[in-house]
């Protein structure tokens, strides 16, 4: 077994190369169905993430977008931040609403 160095990607090298060898070695042995992830375009065999032709038919079907885990995963961090941000947004204009609204009862008042 080759040693294990760490790469700059915080990986584990022989981990990434046997990883690689078994990716490559499924490509050559099984001609499975695929699917693309519509983030990175890379294509994977539908039994390496867990699908069936079933649900193969029912994403293509439904126009269906689908991600593999990595591009999910950041999709779902964005997805997070850009709820979080909506928030305070909304939370700041209702804010100047309220602001205007109590400058146009005091200038009203005043008359």
């Amino acid at each position: 077994m080759p040693p294990k160095t760490q790469t700059r990607r915080g990986r584990v090298d022989s981990v990434e190369k046997s990883e690689k060898s078994k990716r490559e070695k499924y490509n050559k042995t099984l001609s499975d169905l695929t699917i693309q992830c519509e983030s990175c375009f890379n294509w994977f065999h539908i039994r390496c993430v867990d699908l069936d032709a079933s649900d193969m038919s029912t994403i293509e079907m439904r126009g269906i977008h689908w991600f593999c885990d990595k591009c999910d995963h950041v999709l779902n961090l964005i997805d997070s931040r850009f709820k979080a941000l909506e928030t305070k947004l909304e939370t700041f204009i209702d804010t100047q609403e309220s602001k205007s609204d109590e400058t146009y009862a005091s200038a009203v008042s005043k008359i």
